[in-house]
């Protein structure tokens, strides 16, 4: 994965946060900072860019009113997709100028995550594959007592991915589920729900989990429970752990 980050739009604190949630995902074989180094409002930027083993860009501004930054994020992020080296690029920014180097990441077959502010415009979000917000990425654990935010929010967004998704013989794979849930709601995350995982936020959220001693992975709808075949641990439903405990 390439990482593209736009110093100007996001703050330094939050470097550290995102490139670990992207490694995550895919190993981060490439991560730029983007800004005009030779002003001081960059100098919180420069301890995080060398602790985590970024590369800073400098570009200077000629001109005013004109983000020169924006430029020379979006010519080498063709330029590092026409070189065929990586699979997945993250933009790290809220600024809705790369919408279109998005657009043309995912028209050439890569995987395209964004990561913002929760107000980045709607057109980026929905441009990439997953977005990601920020103030997100700092919730590392359920509410106390294992309550969850917005659990009906959560049973209707997943009804309706189920209603999409073409499941064999019933079956629809727990990474498919995924996929449909950040398709249709680009600013989709777990963690604003207030979970680490999804099998977490979907039993959390009232529906049963139930291991069927496979390798794989899978929900099944049935009646209102869903039930995830071959995980490679234990899940017990609410009233199962109780018991086991």
């Amino acid at each position: 994965m390439a990482v593209l980050v736009d110093g100007d739009n996001i703050g330094p604190k939050h470097l550290g946060g995102v490139r670990a949630r992207l490694e995550r995902i895919a190993d981060v074989a490439t991560c730029r900072v983007y800004a005009d180094w030779s002003l001081p409002a960059m100098a919180g930027w420069r301890d995080q860019v060398l602790n985590l083993g970024a590369t800073p860009i400098q570009q200077f501004r000629s001109v005013a009113g004109k983000n020169a930054i924006d430029s020379a994020l979006i010519i080498d992020g063709m330029d590092l997709l026409h070189g065929g080296c990586y699979d997945a690029f993250a933009i790290v920014s809220s600024d809705s100028d790369y919408t279109r180097l998005a657009i043309r990441f995912r028209e050439a077959g890569r995987r395209v995550f964004g990561v913002g502010y929760a107000h980045t415009p709607r057109p980026f979000q929905k441009a990439c594959h997953e977005f990601m917000a920020i103030e997100d990425l700092n919730v590392d654990r359920l509410a106390e007592g294992g309550a969850i935010r917005g659990a009906a929010d959560v049973k209707t967004l997943v009804q309706r991915a189920l209603e999409v998704a073409v499941p064999t013989q019933g079956v629809v794979s727990l990474s498919r589920l995924s996929d449909l849930l950040h398709t249709q709601n680009p600013g989709f995350s777990v963690k604003q729900y207030g979970a680490r995982t999804l099998s977490q936020l979907l039993e959390t959220a009232g529906f049963e989990l139930v291991a069927a001693g496979t390798n794989r992975v899978a929900v099944r709808l049935t009646g209102a429970r869903l039930l995830e075949i071959g995980s490679s641990r234990p899940a017990f439903s609410p009233t199962e752990r109780k018991t086991a405990d």
